[in-house]
């Protein structure tokens, strides 16, 4: 799992090219002349044909000019003129620190917005457990999404805390439409029933609409997932395919955790007062 260039500080080099990209080969060329950690990565425009390759160089220091003109005739050794530079950034460590640092206080305060929320909302169902319980759920999908930028060495940039942002969104949506059918049902139902009894009743009623929802919006991300793929829009899939799995993960984490998992915390709770008041 790595951070990208946009969190860390760093320099990013962008070059169309022709032919041949010995990947790993310009990866040791670079290395030796930067004398730092370096990311090599290529891609291709399926509309215009274009070729293009990604330098993406780690660290605190940016790149003298000497060195950019280094690189350049490095890769253009074997024929002249098959790489251009295209495109030349960098990223100050500070600036990215910074941009970290927000990112991680927005979905933080995110969070905490929605234990209040459910809280005063469904302070019928236990307020806090209901809250607690959502949040778990959520930190489910986030890890879900976490995985798959680690299994598929996506760098952890801005498109991370959109795809969380997104996901915990989402999710809260079907995990609310769930609480809220257990609050009628419990308000409604005379005859005794179990909190076991009565989520499932609620989730049998919801599960339908979750579905569908979930097979809309999924459906949507994977077209787009599938043409940035087809266009060599790298960045829109380093967005989609994580959205991807956290959509199916929200859908999943609403019907199947967050309810059982309030249920046993109500359980529990019941269990701790009976024992406080036998002891009384």
């Amino acid at each position: 799992m790595k951070l990208d260039t946009q969190f860390t500080g760093g320099v990013i080099l962008r070059y169309t090219y022709s032919g041949q990209a010995d990947t790993g080969k310009i990866q040791k060329e670079v290395q030796n002349i930067v004398d730092r950690s370096v990311n090599v990565q290529t891609s291709k425009d399926s509309a215009t044909g274009e070729k293009n390759l990604v330098i993406t160089l780690s660290g605190k220091k940016g790149l003298t000019p000497k060195q950019q003109k280094e690189i350049l005739n490095t890769l253009n050794q074997e024929k002249k003129d098959q790489f251009q530079t295209s495109e030349t950034s960098a990223i100050e460590p500070y600036i990215g620190a910074k941009a970290l640092k927000n990112s991680v206080i927005a979905i933080v305060l995110s969070v905490l917005f929605i234990i209040v929320y459910i809280r005063l909302r469904f302070s019928a169902l236990g307020g806090l457990a209901s809250g607690v319980t959502a949040v778990i759920a959520l930190l489910h999908d986030i890890l879900i999404v976490l995985f798959v930028f680690g299994i598929f060495r996506i760098p952890l940039n801005d498109a991370f805390v959109a795809v969380t942002l997104t996901i915990i969104g989402y999710s809260i949506n079907d995990t609310i439409v769930l609480y809220d059918r257990i609050r009628e049902h419990r308000n409604n139902t005379k005859q005794k029933t179990t909190l076991a009894e009565l989520v499932d009743i609620s989730t049998t009623e919801t599960i339908q609409r979750s579905i569908n929802t979930a097979f809309t919006v999924v459906l949507c991300a994977f077209i787009i997932f599938v043409v940035s793929v087809i266009y060599g829009m790298e960045s829109i899939t380093n967005f989609s395919l994580p959205l991807l799995a956290g959509l199916i993960s929200g859908c999943y984490s609403s019907i199947c955790i967050a309810g059982p998992l309030w249920v046993w915390w109500e359980e529990h709770s019941e269990k701790i007062q009976k024992r406080k008041s036998g002891r009384k």
